[in-house]
C-alpha cells in the first residue's frame, strides 16, 4: 500500500492521551473527503488534565461512547462521566479480558476483528445509533488504547463514506507510533492467559489485520452499509452516519 494519507489537523494533541485523532480529510469513492470535526477516535481519557477537558468541549464535543468494559471503567473513570458539560455513554463492545479465553483465543488480530463484528451486534447497534442521532457537535469514541474496538468502528464509519480499504487500514494503522508513549503501561496490565509473545501481536496494529476484517465484512455481509443494515441499523440511521461523515 503506498497510498498518502493527510496528517494536517488530525491529532488532536493533549497531555493526558495520545491517540485522539479526527477521522476528516479522507479521500472517498465519490470524490468528496470525510468531514473535519464531526468524528473523533481515542484511546483512554482518564488521565486529561483540567486542561485537556476543557480543550475538547472547545473544540466542541458534545458526544462521547466509551467502548471499554465495566472493570475498565471501573479502574480508570472516563474524566466526562460525572459531569454534564459533554453526554456519556458506556457501551462495553467486548467482555472483560479482551473478549478472550484459553479456550477460544483469537491466532491474531484479524479474526479478533472478525468476531466483533459477528459476536458484538446488539453493543455496535447501539454505538451507531447514538452516532446517527447526535445532532450538533462533535462525537468522541474510544477504548483503551484506541486501536482494536475504536479501530472497528472506525473502519465501519470510513467504509460507509466511501474510503478505500486501504486508506481505513492506513488510518488503523496511525496507532502504531501514537502508542509508543503508554506502550509499557499496556504491557503491565497483560492478561493471566496470555503469554508476553502473544499479548505484544494483540497490542500491534499492522494494517494487514484490519484489511482481512475489511474483506472479511464484504464478503459475508456485502460492505458496511450491508453490515449496519443486518445489525438493525435503519436506512434514515444509515443516512444520518453518511451525512456525519460527509457533510
Amino acid at each position: 500500500m503506498n497510498t498518502t494519507i493527510p496528517t494536517w489537523n488530525r491529532d488532536i494533541t493533549l497531555e493526558g492521551a495520545c491517540n485522539v485523532r479526527d477521522l476528516g480529510g479522507y479521500p472517498t469513492a465519490s470524490g468528496q473527503e470525510t468531514a473535519w470535526r464531526k468524528v473523533l477516535r481515542a484511546d483512554s481519557l482518564h488521565k486529561l488534565t483540567a486542561a485537556d477537558r476543557q480543550e475538547l468541549i472547545d473544540l466542541g464535543v458534545s458526544q462521547m461512547i466509551d467502548l471499554r468494559y465495566e472493570e475498565e471503567v471501573a479502574q480508570a473513570p472516563n474524566v466526562f462521566a460525572a459531569g454534564t458539560d459533554v453526554a456519556y455513554t458506556n457501551i462495553s463492545l467486548i467482555s472483560g479480558n479482551m473478549g478472550i479465553s484459553t479456550e477460544q483465543l483469537p491466532q491474531n488480530l484479524a479474526e479478533m476483528y472478525m468476531g466483533m463484528l459477528d459476536d458484538s451486534q446488539q453493543a455496535i447497534r447501539s454505538v451507531m445509533q447514538i452516532i446517527a442521532r447526535s445532532k450538533d457537535g462533535i462525537v468522541l469514541y474510544h477504548c483503551t488504547a484506541g486501536k482494536d474496538r475504536t479501530g472497528v468502528i472506525s473502519a465501519l464509519l470510513l467504509s460507509l463514506a466511501g474510503v478505500s480499504h486501504e486508506v481505513i487500514a492506513q488510518d488503523y494503522a496511525l496507532t502504531t507510533e501514537r502508542l509508543q508513549a503508554i506502550m509499557p503501561a499496556l504491557r503491565a496490565h497483560r492478561p493471566a492467559q496470555l503469554t508476553e509473545e502473544q499479548y505484544d501481536m494483540f497490542l500491534g496494529s499492522e494494517p494487514e489485520g484490519m484489511l482481512q476484517m475489511l474483506e472479511y465484512m464484504e464478503s459475508t455481509y456485502h460492505g458496511a452499509d450491508g453490515y449496519l443494515r443486518y445489525i438493525g441499523i435503519s436506512p434514515d440511521e444509515i443516512d444520518a452516519l453518511k451525512r456525519r461523515m460527509m457533510e
